[in-house]
């Protein structure tokens, strides 16, 4: 069984634990109501314990299916809360940018550069190395660099940002 229909099967085991019962959980979880059953007796199986009481009419959690609902609760939780964080920041760019340049950039060049880039990710700390050698800018820790033309290391890829002399 792979890790992604453990972890279905625990969605499923704490919802119907959480709404009381196959059917309710099945309605919740969009899935029908045969699954959601099929799935708690292979988790039963595969646990050796049962987890829940069953009859034609109910359903009621046992104290290992109480316990085990318990212990996921919290995690479930945390990775809704996980996924949620994550597609919220889809579109937001943040952390640190090493930009290793010339010095002869620095008065004209970069300042507008930085500032349009700045307004547009606030959350992005920008960092600068001054730097007039050639030099390999991952092996210094940098993201990115800017170089004239002829200073450019042959495997590196070039974006023009400014005008060509």
């Amino acid at each position: 069984m792979k890790n992604s229909e453990r972890l279905d099967d625990l969605v499923i085991f704490h919802t119907v634990v959480r709404e009381g019962g196959f059917r309710a959980a099945a309605r919740k979880l969009g899935l029908a109501p045969s699954r959601v059953s099929s799935t708690i007796t292979r988790m039963e199986a595969a646990l050796g314990v049962p987890l829940l009481r069953r009859t034609t009419r109910s359903m009621s959690a046992i104290e290992a299916g109480l316990r085990l609902a318990e212990r996921i609760g919290p995690l479930l939780a945390g990775l809704d809360a996980a996924r949620a964080e994550a597609a919220e920041s889809a579109d937001l760019v943040r952390g640190r940018l090493k930009l290793n340049v010339p010095g002869a950039v620095m008065p004209d060049i970069l300042p507008p550069l930085l500032a349009g880039f700045c307004a547009r990710h606030p959350e992005v700390e920008v960092e600068i190395v001054v730097e007039n050698g050639i030099v390999d800018i991952v092996a210094a820790g940098c993201d990115a660099g800017i170089r004239y033309e002829d200073i450019l290391a042959q495997d590196m890829i070039s974006i023009p940002i400014g005008p060509r002399m």
